[in-house]
């Protein structure tokens, strides 16, 4: 269909991190069809909401500017392995910083690893729907970063995620193509710690270095809800979303702005993006008309025990096949 190229760029474009947003879709790729995607995402704050929903300053003291920033770097693909299986992959260069009184700490590493297996439950039995319905099965697996030099790059342990998706691709109007979905998971948090590591460190003077307690992390349930349109045979694409996480144990622990990573969450986030593949809207270079210029904007309205922030993204998608 002309409009599937841009429900693939709205539902994976780049997002925060894979245990922060709900890394699937209702639709899989077609055998030896490969999707990549290389993006930057920009994501700040100055203030947090606390486990009441009440909102503070991020860093106590400081609102007149972001004292948390996470300009990273993700490198994500999809890969058709057979009719109706799709492997999902995602991998971040993670550069975390956070301001404090009188010292600015800041990380850079890889962070966790996202490995995902999306199964199209109509495909793999022969059934032509309208109506895409997946499961996917996931995980998060940290690689080999030091989970206890503040800010952290990830939280350390190994994370497993069930999500099933459902989507929908229908006209209002003749030349309006347009799409819906909605999607609904687990995402268990072990208590795997042994593909990360942790460093010894003189707690007084090592200003970025906290001590490793291994958290019993709550598990989460994540979720989405996203509609958009694809006019010019898939040319352009606009889309409007909202996806979050709530933990399964109420947030009433506080986490340390020095190294922001809560063990108990819930959030909600509302956004928009787009795309334009320049080369299909001027139907030239065939070969390059999957190649799409990518970007998303995301603010967090709701939350407990979570920071508050202005999410960017933007990237460079292309479609091919082996």
């Amino acid at each position: 269909m002309p409009w599937s190229a841009g429900i693939f760029a709205a539902t994976v474009i780049g997002v925060p991190e894979t245990a922060s947003a709900f890394n699937s879709s209702a639709w899989t790729r077609s055998e030896s069809e490969v999707w990549s995607l290389v993006s930057f995402g920009y994501v700040a704050g100055r203030t947090q909401f606390l486990p009441d929903r009440n909102e503070a300053d991020f860093v106590q003291g400081i609102s007149d500017r972001n004292t948390y920033e996470d300009a990273s770097f993700y490198t994500q693909f999809q890969v058709g392995v057979a009719e109706g299986l799709t492997l999902n992959t995602t991998i971040p260069f993670k550069r975390v910083f956070v301001e404090q009184q009188a010292f600015l700490t800041d990380t850079q590493a890889f962070g966790d690893l996202y490995l995902g297996l999306r199964a199209g439950l109509f495909e793999l039995n022969g059934v032509r729907s309208p109506v895409a319905w997946s499961v996917e099965l996931g995980v998060s697996l940290p690689t080999g970063y030091t989970r206890n030099l503040a800010p952290s790059v990830g939280a350390g342990n190994i994370d497993v995620e069930v999500k099933t998706s459902l989507g929908y691709g229908f006209r209002i109007l003749e030349w309006l193509p347009m799409y819906a979905q909605a999607g609904l998971g687990l995402r268990i948090r072990t208590g795997a710690f042994a593909l990360s590591t942790a460093t010894d460190c003189n707690l007084t003077s090592d200003v970025n270095c906290v001590a490793d307690t291994q958290p019993n992390f709550s598990d989460e349930l994540i979720y989405l809800a996203e509609l958009g349109i694809t006019p010019l045979s898939g040319g352009l694409l606009a889309f409007t979303k909202v996806f979050g996480a709530h933990s399964l144990l109420e947030p009433t622990v506080g986490f340390t702005a020095a190294n922001p990573i809560p063990e108990r969450q819930r959030y909600v986030k509302v956004g928009a993006g787009g795309a334009i593949y320049p080369f299909r809207v001027m139907g030239i270079v065939e070969t390059l008309q999957p190649l799409g210029i990518l970007f998303q904007h995301y603010w967090t309205v709701d939350g407990q025990n979570t920071p508050k922030t202005n999410d960017l993204f933007v990237g460079l998608e292309m479609t091919y096949r082996l």
